[in-house]
């Protein structure tokens, strides 16, 4: 299933697959398809922890991210559309 930026809800939880060894190395330990996830908040924002604490970003930049780790599944919604 895919999903444009548009697409995306407040409230709506994004999960990511990156494609450095970080990423990899995170997969690997947790034992799982995803290294990071992010929320959506109003505004057409993302609310995400990191290595630097808590960031915001535009969806469509996270969705395009050079870094390989646009959204790969699809989203979960609070609202179970």
């Amino acid at each position: 299933m895919t999903f444009a930026a548009n697409d995306v809800l407040p409230g709506d939880i994004l999960l990511f697959r990156g494609k450095g060894f970080v990423s990899w190395a995170i997969r690997l330990f947790d034992g799982t398809e995803v290294n990071h996830a992010a929320i959506a908040l109003d505004g057409g924002k993302l609310a995400e922890a990191g290595g630097h604490g808590l960031q915001q970003r535009d969806i469509p930049t996270a969705m395009g991210d050079d870094r390989g780790q646009g959204p790969v599944l699809p989203k979960l919604s609070h609202d179970a559309r």
